[in-house]
């Protein structure tokens, strides 16, 4: 399975390319809720029922250990002989620490929310992961900056966009490459800035099947030793192009044109 542009899977449950697009499928993530060790033996089982509905129970069969504490409600807790603890609420279930709250867990975390999830942070947040990270998203995703954003990648970046892809700037846009520049498009591709510049070391390929449309408000400067562009072209701005441009389709200019070798 092509995972990410690589060869190789990370497991089946994760991200995958046949997990986007028109034939994703819903991953199931169910955490399923373990049963009660009970397995008593007369007389070793201590079991106190109140009249409301009540019970505890604390269990001194050997090998079979137990404790639990029932709630008419349905809610309990119990903690089985071999120290695992099982908690179950059958309502809501408020956690309020005044002071601070330190969570470790030395083995794998499971967590399902069937409903709506929300967390507030009124100071900095920070997550560090040694391993690899997943992440599917079965609707829409949507992230939010109000300040700056920097993303850094010590590998590859794989980016594959399955309908159109809008770059918007109001401000500079610039594009560093030391070495070959390629963008891969499925439908349209459109680039909008205040002005544009492109920094590429060798060739600069640009893939779209249908158009290709530049929409720069300022100056357009291109700087590759090549410039390939595999559909058609439409650039509104003033455009610069210091290296040799090759255009499989047609390439229509609205402004001012500077292309040099």
């Amino acid at each position: 399975m092509s995972w990410l542009g690589q060869t190789g899977s990370p497991g089946d449950d994760y991200v995958s390319e046949s997990g986007v697009g028109a034939g994703a499928t819903q991953v199931d993530y169910s955490v399923k809720h373990p049963k009660s060790t009970y397995n008593t033996m007369y007389p070793y089982n201590q079991v106190i029922n109140y009249e409301s509905g009540h019970m505890v129970e604390h269990d001194n069969t050997p090998s079979a250990e137990r404790i639990r504490h029932f709630h008419k409600s349905g809610t309990y807790h119990e903690q089985s002989f071999q120290g695992s603890h099982v908690q179950m609420t059958a309502g809501h279930h408020f956690n309020y620490h005044k002071g601070g709250h330190t969570k470790t867990v030395d083995q794998n975390h499971d967590e399902k929310g069937g409903g709506h999830h929300r967390e507030v942070k009124t100071g900095d947040h920070h997550s560090e992961h040694n391993g690899d990270k997943y992440e599917t998203v079965m609707g829409d995703h949507i992230s939010a900056v109000k300040g700056s954003h920097c993303q850094m990648v010590g590998g590859n970046h794989y980016h594959k966009v399955y309908g159109s892809k809008t770059y918007d700037a109001d401000t500079d846009t610039n594009y560093n490459s030391g070495k070959n520049t390629t963008f891969k498009q499925t439908d349209s591709l459109i680039h909008s800035t205040a002005s544009h510049t492109t920094n590429c070391g060798t060739t600069y390929t640009l893939n779209a099947p249908t158009s290709i449309t530049d929409t720069t408000k300022g100056d357009n400067t291109e700087n590759c030793k090549n410039f390939i562009i595999n559909g058609n072209l439409i650039v509104n701005g003033d455009t610069t192009l210091n290296g040799k441009l090759t255009v499989t389709g047609f390439a229509t200019f609205l402004g001012g044109t500077n292309i040099g070798v």
